[in-house]
């Protein structure tokens, strides 16, 4: 049930309006929410995408609206404006044993979290399986990288899936993943490389020694993977080289 009212130009002065809207008509629509779990499915769509919400508590509110209005997964992905896939990966996060959601608490430090990324893998898991694994990436602190193949190279042991088919990687797959990765650094590095040396005294002005510290980690990091790559692209062009000598 809605009811219209009109506001005058006294009560957006009171309500702090700018003062180029005041004089004018303001018009105000009022939702009388007769039902809970209405209430709740108005209020989890109208902000469900503001930041600040974790996998777990959107996965929950997913399954309430689901349980109350008797939903599939279509109509629950329809009514947040999202696919299918997104509505199932967090529903199957309630799959997780509890000590593994535990992992995901933003209120870990970042180096400790399970990501969701890698705890959506584990959903098919056992119990027993699923806490292992995630203790051994949470206290190895593994990168998503090798993570990932971890997960899978178990999921090949124990015989189980860790998403759907897909056609095996080819080469020209690997290529065009290579290429976009490369142009992404350019673009970026680009856009940093042209702030003044200044900014970059002031991006750090408020940030601890630590933060500082683990920034030029990152960097060295990145230099790292970057040489490996480089020495994988040369060595089939300095083979053609000394092949056409």
């Amino acid at each position: 049930m809605e009811t219209t009212r009109n506001s005058s130009s006294s009560t957006a002065k009171d309500a702090g309006e700018p003062a180029s809207l005041r004089g004018w008509p303001l018009r105000a629509v009022i939702r009388h929410v007769e039902n809970e779990n209405l209430q709740h499915l108005q209020s989890a769509v109208s902000n469900f995408g503001r930041e600040g919400h974790t996998p777990l508590e959107i996965a929950h509110a997913l399954a309430r609206i689901r349980a109350d209005f008797h939903l599939t997964l279509e109509q629950l992905a329809k009514h947040f404006g999202k696919t299918v896939g997104w509505a199932w990966q967090h529903l199957s996060l309630l799959r997780l044993h509890p000590d593994v959601q535990k992992l995901m608490s933003p209120e870990l430090p970042r180096s400790k979290q399970l990501r969701f990324s890698i705890a959506i893998m584990l959903v098919k898991w056992s119990v027993d399986e699923q806490t292992a694994i995630a203790a051994r990436i949470v206290e190895g602190r593994w990168k998503l990288r090798r993570a990932r193949h971890e997960i899978r190279k178990r999921a090949q042991q124990l015989g189980l899936e860790t998403g759907g088919a897909k056609r095996p990687r080819q080469p020209h797959d690997d290529y065009r993943i290579l290429a976009s990765f490369l142009r992404r650094i350019s673009e970026d590095a680009e856009l940093l490389l042209g702030l003044k040396a200044k900014r970059f005294d002031e991006m750090f002005a408020a940030r601890s020694q630590i933060e500082r510290v683990r920034m030029l980690k990152s960097v060295e990091e990145c230099i790292e993977s970057l040489t490996l790559i480089r020495q994988h692209v040369e060595r089939p062009a300095e083979a053609q080289r000394i092949l056409s000598s």
